[in-house]
């Protein structure tokens, strides 16, 4: 065989391996808007807390359930297509960080 076709096989291989899980990760966080609002205030009981403009063509929210203090950080395209950027717990809201930075030390 061609030592050629070996190594460009081999680099193929390897190279599969690394992207197709970084694109199986992508699809997994995002979905139309619409769907994943609705999981979002649904299941998880979040509400939009706030957002804002990155560019002409990206906008993003934070989602927060007062409740839980669960919190969702989301990106949302101008095809309508959103993408969890990142998610967590112990949402503290900007109240609650300036009552913290009062407080005597």
């Amino acid at each position: 065989m061609n030592s050629k076709f070996i190594l460009a096989t081999a680099v193929i291989g390897f190279c599969t391996g690394i992207v197709t899980p970084a694109l199986a990760q992508v699809a997994a966080n995002c979905a139309p808007r619409a769907e994943v609002i609705d999981r979002l205030s649904g299941y998880y009981g979040e509400a939009l807390d706030g957002g804002g403009l990155q560019s002409d063509s990206t906008l993003f929210e934070v989602w927060v359930s007062r409740a839980d203090r669960n919190w969702t950080i989301l990106m949302t395209d101008v095809s309508g297509l959103s993408c969890i950027m990142a998610a967590g717990t112990d949402w503290s809201g900007g109240t609650d960080l300036a009552q913290i930075s009062d407080a005597p030390v």
